[in-house]
């Protein structure tokens, strides 16, 4: 609960997106509840729109992250716009959520939401698990 919308930790997203080059950026919702997921939606945002700009050269060379898109977690979207399908790596999911030991005894049957969750995105879809994104870019697609 420590993350700050600062001048370092904005530059620092910056420096990321233009060193690694993303075409897909995923991102907290800007709708979560927890205050550093917050913070992380406001930064990533700002930086991905930044980041393309020809300003800063000491944060490399400017690049145009084509996509960004947030991701629910226990706030659920009302109108998703994109629904990936995950079925096949639904059980990974669960394993990657094992591995993060501190928050287990904080969020008590986390594994059960999100694969209910998961569940309800695949049955708006007809698949069997789901996982919701909304598109936040900032700029029109080209099709």
């Amino acid at each position: 609960q420590e993350i700050q919308n600062n001048k370092v930790n904005f530059h620092k997203f910056i420096e990321i997106i233009r060193n690694f080059k993303p075409d897909l950026i995923l991102t907290h919702s800007n709708h979560d509840k927890h205050r550093d997921h917050k913070v992380v939606f406001e930064l990533t945002n700002e930086a991905v729109w930044k980041a393309k700009e020809n300003i800063m050269p000491e944060l490399g060379d400017q690049h145009n992250t084509s996509e960004l898109w947030s991701f629910e977690i226990l706030d659920p979207f009302s109108a998703p716009d994109i629904i990936v399908d995950i079925s096949d790596v639904f059980e990974n999911k669960i394993k990657a959520i094992d591995l993060h030991k501190s928050q287990l005894p904080i969020l008590d049957n986390i594994k059960d939401y999100l694969k209910g969750i998961s569940l309800v995105r695949g049955y708006q879809t007809g698949i069997k698990h789901g996982e919701a994104f909304k598109v936040l870019n900032s700029c029109p697609r080209v099709f």
